[in-house]
């Protein structure tokens, strides 16, 4: 008991579209918004990557930092109670390991051939280097100390000592400085 007006809808309706054509209509529809999330997706994707990468570098120049520092150091004798040598005690506090070729103390060059110093973090037993200070009565040092990274990039550092009148040392330690 279909009326005249249904069968009318469904005589127009199956002259438009067959069944097949109708589900192809949709498929197509699908993968029409198939590619256009996908192409979204790609594009954001890109975007994350880009900030990712640019985050990525920022962090590696904060962790990729070569510095040395130095200070006042004493050697005692066995009984602890007088000081045998003074020396400037020379770290490295920068995050990656350095290697010292060469130092210029007081205008005379002293060659170290690459003697690896670890960073103070790494707690690597005698991580310093230690340069005697004079005790024939000079009253101001100046060192240079040339060294390169991992990455063989070039570095040096100043270290200025002077004698305070309590016989002390007064040591100063510069930024460094890239030395290509």
């Amino acid at each position: 008991n279909i009326s005249k007006k249904e069968k009318e809808i469904d005589r127009l309706f199956n002259n438009f579209m067959s069944t097949n054509d109708f589900i192809m209509l949709w498929q197509t529809i699908g993968t029409w918004i198939a590619v256009i999330v996908a192409g979204f997706a790609t594009v954001l994707a890109w975007k994350i990557g880009k900030k990712q990468n640019f985050l990525n570098e920022q962090f590696g120049r904060i962790q990729d930092s070569v510095e040395l520092y130095a200070s006042y150091g004493i050697n005692l004798d066995k009984e602890g109670k007088q000081v045998v040598a003074t020396f400037l005690h020379i770290q490295n506090v920068g995050t990656r390991h350095v290697y010292f070729d060469r130092y210029n103390f007081n205008g005379k060059i002293y060659e170290l051939n690459g003697h690896v110093r670890p960073p103070t973090y790494s707690n690597a037993a005698g991580n310093f280097y230690g340069i005697e200070l004079p005790t024939n009565g000079e009253k101001h040092v100046s060192v240079i100390i040339e060294y390169h990274d991992i990455d063989n990039r070039n570095w040096k550092s100043k270290i200025i000592a002077d004698l305070n009148e309590g016989g002390t040392w007064q040591v100063s330690t510069f930024p460094r400085e890239r030395n290509d």
